[in-house]
């Protein structure tokens, strides 16, 4: 069967800042991609990437797996590959002689994948150890594991595991499972380089490692200084525990027989020197990661859907770290604000320019009625002008007939003969 709990690099995101797990991450992707660089190193390095997913296999997941060896990565690699040594025709003449069996058998494959496995030699140092067995490489590669049987094996050789419940620094009781090296300071609560690995999580009680009256024992300096993490020098200069040269001889055969098992050059901890340069950029990353969180949450409760809300994260990402956007996007904001400005600028004189035609109006509407009103006595006085006309002319008419009257009456008085 094939082994699916080491498969994968799966983890579930998770809001608390992991540094250790990404800096095991990027010694991993360097390592592979320092083994792509031939091809040679690749189709081995792949081979046992496969061979390491068996686990209890049975004939058909032998000749599953050895198939998808074959069409997925063997013939490409002998197509392309024409550089050859000595080692890689080794290789390319194992898998010749087994392609010479007709119907091979589960023995047959398990030779096969013990000659090829022998390769392993070309990739140099893998990183990580071993946990259960299973190169760090190959397995799914969390922080907690990294050089796991390393340091659970050399526990036992120094006595740690003979009394779970006693402390490893100074050997009181009541211990639990801690990390010796904090991995956030106390104070300012940023990282301190120092990681979750197996090496740095350790049962101790809890005045560990600052308890003024406890005394480190000397095997867990020799701990502390075969795993990587102190010097003798640096054991005497930060927990005052100065090692005999007598001691440390007897504990020398311990380093001794940890190099000879465990031939590495790699340290056994994962701890980052000078973390503190970073926190200006961590500080700024979390107070954007935390900006944009409570952007989500708000624009949620607003009714946004998850593509709106995506849209206005990543706007908000890009816009904290870019500095040309950054420049437009205070533009923006600028002129955003003025726009505003003016809007509401704008909204009042609508509000005057709605008050004067509403005057406007009223101003029209009373003139328009004036002009209605005066046209109306222009009208009236127009006929009261007309009919005074006609009387006058009547009046002045008949005048005139009364006058023509008399003067008519008054030459017939001087027409008759006068009697004297």
């Amino acid at each position: 069967m094939l082994r699916t709990s080491v498969s994968q690099n799966v983890r579930r995101p998770n809001n608390k800042m992991n540094y250790g797990q990404y800096k095991v991450d990027q010694i991993v992707a360097d390592f592979e991609e320092s083994v792509r660089v031939d091809g040679f190193t690749n189709i081995v390095y792949t081979f046992l990437k496969l061979s390491w997913l068996l686990v209890n296999p049975k004939l058909v997941n032998y000749q599953t797996l050895f198939n998808t060896f074959l069409v997925q990565h063997y013939h490409e690699f002998l197509f392309h590959y024409k550089q050859r040594n000595n080692k890689c025709e080794a290789f390319i003449k194992a898998m010749k002689d087994f392609d010479e069996h007709k119907k091979p058998k589960k023995k047959d494959y398990q030779a096969l994948f013990e000659t090829l496995s022998g390769f392993k030699d070309v990739l140099g140092t893998l990183p990580g150890g071993h946990i259960n067995g299973i190169p760090f490489v190959f397995s799914n590669r969390t922080i907690d594991k990294w050089f796991y049987d390393e340091v659970v094996e050399l526990r036992k050789i120094l006595g740690f595991d003979k009394r779970k419940e006693i402390c490893m620094v100074c050997g009181r009781g009541h211990a639990t499972e801690s990390l010796f090296y904090p991995e956030h300071t106390v104070e300012e609560q940023t990282w301190s380089g120092h990681t979750h690995c197996a090496a740095n999580c350790i049962k101790k009680c809890a005045e560990c490692p600052l308890g003024k009256n406890n005394k480190m024992l000397m095997k867990f300096g020799v701990y502390l200084i075969q795993v990587g993490y102190e010097t003798r020098s640096s054991l005497k200069e930060k927990w005052s525990l100065d090692i005999p040269e007598k001691d440390w001889e007897k504990y020398k055969n311990i380093s001794n027989y940890c190099t000879l098992r465990w031939p590495c050059d790699i340290n056994w901890t994962i701890f980052q020197e000078d973390a503190e340069e970073i926190h200006p950029i961590l500080a700024e990353i979390e107070a954007v990661r935390s900006s944009v969180s409570e952007t989500v949450v708000r624009q949620f409760h607003l009714g946004q859907n998850q593509q709106e809300m995506n849209e206005i994260c990543r706007e908000q990402i890009v816009c904290a770290y870019d500095s040309s956007v950054q420049k437009i996007h205070k533009e923006l904001t600028t002129n955003k604000r003025k726009y505003e400005q003016l809007q509401d600028t704008v909204s009042e004189q609508e509000m005057t320019l709605v008050l004067q035609r509403r005057k406007t109006n009223d101003a029209y509407e009373e003139n328009e009625y004036l002009k209605t009103r005066l046209d109306t006595l222009k009208y009236r006085s127009e006929q009261d002008y007309d009919r005074l006309k006609d009387h006058c002319h009547k009046i002045q008419y008949d005048l005139q007939q009364s006058i023509r009257r008399e003067w008519q009456y008054y030459n017939q008085l001087n027409k008759r003969p006068r009697f004297i």
